[in-house]
């Protein structure tokens, strides 16, 4: 009896994965980063271990983002 031959996968498969578990993971680490840097807040600034060196004041939203955007690419490096 002849079998179906299963249907080939698309090259973009595994990049949409990829893609997909960036994401849930940037949501996750951003929650994180926002708690900390709205915490660190109450701190003085020469304390807030997420501050940049810039004299310029970021919100903590911009805090957040950037630290995850930051630290998450070396989740996926091999």
């Amino acid at each position: 009896m002849l079998r179906a031959m299963p249907t080939q996968r698309s090259f973009a498969e595994p990049v949409d994965r990829e893609r997909q578990e960036f994401k849930r993971l940037y949501r996750v680490t951003f929650v994180f980063f926002f708690l900390i840097a709205s915490v660190t807040r109450l701190l003085p600034r020469a304390w807030r271990p997420l501050a940049s060196s810039a004299d310029g004041a970021e919100s903590p939203y911009a805090e957040a983002r950037r630290v995850a955007y930051t630290a998450l690419p070396f989740v996926f490096m091999r």
